[in-house]
């Protein structure tokens, strides 16, 4: 594969990796809002927090595919 073609093909990959963990991770903030509004059980806060640590490997694991 020629190289500027792998390199836009990685920028790409690596732009949309980073909004999918942004989205995430902006959907947990918001889960987590709505708990300390609602006083919501605390399980759920740690549900969430295990969700954004998930999402960050998953993307950690994604750039290194790309090493």
């Amino acid at each position: 594969m020629d190289y500027d073609l792998k390199s836009y093909y990685q920028t790409c990959f690596e732009i949309e990796a980073t909004y999918l963990l942004y989205f995430h991770a902006l959907g947990i903030a918001i889960v987590l809002f709505i708990d300390n509004q609602q006083s919501l059980r605390p399980q759920r806060k740690i549900r969430a927090l295990s969700f954004i640590e998930e999402a960050e490997i998953h993307f950690e694991s994604i750039k290194n595919a790309w090493n």
